[in-house]
């Protein structure tokens, strides 16, 4: 359920992010920083909320994250301004770092061992089965009823998580032998600093509002995020289909994913994870090749093949990463290191919106003419042009990510011993 309702409420606002932008009279990078909220959120504070998890019971973590899900996605629904959804928005990444902090942890602890695999295969079922829900429903729900129903609908979900959740609390805190459990509260905020410093200097509106220098050095865009961010603007904005087409479109991921996820725990459990990461990885570079020759007048089958190669990709390479990862710390560290996958995984997706924002902007400005042009579909061309010039970005950055899949280990997933 967890899984789930942090699935549903990631997909069905990316769905509405071209109607987002239109109706709070803002442009692609302004209301990107309602993304980049939410990650900042997890970012911050998944680590912090796997040790507490670790420390007083993951249950009381998991509860308290349906809570505050469910509070925030009513005021996001409420909201009036773009910066008000930028505040609700990270006041729900909160709740979905709390939620997610600990669910995987709760799976393994409720799989034999050994099943390592399988268990975070089955999370990856549930994540995307909320990425499938999402973008059909948020299609529809914004041609039939209005925006702010995207987050209202997901209200009745955290309540019903918030409920579960208590009947299937159990009791007592877990605690580690030796000396007293510890939170690096000093380093929790040092991160949440230089996150909010890094995306600051690769924003350039951000920069320029607080009267920063412009950065002369641009790094790579990262990995798959930045499809997810743009491709509703060039579904609905060049292709001009519909909110709910386009929701259907973005079904081929998830599809996929869900597919494919239990097969890819199997394997990781049998031969270890580097083969199913390295078919991830390899997918996901063929989705971002489609990606170079789109077109103004494409096929909407296309977009629809590089969302489904994301969603092949998804599902071998989430799930021998995460099961690795996890799967390899003492056991009374786990909800740690659950954080940890959420941060780097967080930390990725947010540099994907800011660096692929800053890419985009530059290659916009480029083939539109025009030294201070924002990206907008009233240039079709450009706008074109530009994606296809930060698809190259992203099959490079894949390049790497492809080396060091291969250079992983091939054995099989064990835990190490606790910590004395």
């Amino acid at each position: 359920m967890g899984q789930f309702l942090t699935g549903v409420a990631t997909r069905i606002f990316s769905i509405s992010l071209p109607t987002l932008a239109s109706v709070l009279n803002t442009d692609i990078l302004a209301i990107s920083w309602a993304v980049i909220a939410y990650q900042l959120a997890g970012i911050s504070l998944s680590v912090v909320f796997g040790r507490l998890g670790d420390i007083h019971g993951r249950h009381v973590i998991y509860g308290l994250g349906f809570g505050i899900m469910t509070a925030s996605s009513l005021l996001c629904g409420l909201a009036s301004s773009a910066t008000q959804l930028i505040l609700f928005r990270f006041i729900q990444g909160l709740g979905a770092a709390m939620i997610s902090s600990a669910t995987r942890v709760l799976a393994m602890e409720a799989m034999p061992e050994g099943s390592e695999g399988r268990a975070n295969g089955y999370m990856t079922m549930g994540f995307h089965s909320g990425l499938l829900i999402g973008p059909p429903l948020g299609g529809f729900v914004i041609d039939l009823l209005d925006w702010r129903w995207i987050f209202f609908l997901l209200v009745p979900m955290g309540l019903t998580g918030v409920i579960l959740t208590i009947l299937r609390a159990q009791g007592g805190r877990t605690t580690s032998t030796g000396r007293a459990p510890s939170i690096d509260y000093l380093g929790a905020v040092l991160l949440i600093v230089l996150t909010v410093m890094l995306t600051l200097l690769l924003d350039r509106r951000s920069a320029e509002t607080i009267g920063a220098e412009r950065t002369g050095v641009l790094a790579l865009v990262f990995g798959a995020t930045v499809l997810g961010f743009l491709m509703p603007f060039y579904i609905q904005d060049v292709l001009h289909f519909s909110p709910s087409f386009m929701g259907l479109i973005f079904l081929a991921a998830p599809v996929f994913t869900i597919g494919l996820a239990t097969v890819s725990g199997q394997l990781t459990d049998r031969i270890g994870p580097r083969a199913p990461a390295s078919i991830g990885v390899l997918t996901t570079m063929g989705a971002f090749a489609i990606g170079l020759f789109l077109r103004m007048d494409s096929h909407w089958i296309l977009p629809t093949i590089m969302l489904g190669l994301v969603g092949v990709g998804s599902g071998f390479f989430n799930t021998p990463n995460q099961a690795a990862i996890i799967g390899s710390v003492p056991r009374e560290y786990r909800g740690f290191a659950t954080g940890m996958v959420q941060t780097i995984f967080g930390i990725s997706a947010l540099l994907g919106i800011s660096l692929g924002g800053v890419l985009l902007t530059l290659a916009f400005r480029y083939y539109a003419g025009a030294a201070d042009a924002m990206p907008s579909a009233e240039h079709p061309g450009a706008f074109v042009a530009a994606m296809n010039v930060t698809y190259f970005a992203c099959l490079v950055l894949m390049i790497v990510a492809l080396l060091a899949s291969f250079m992983r280990g091939g054995i099989k997933i064990e835990a190490a011993s606790s910590a004395t």
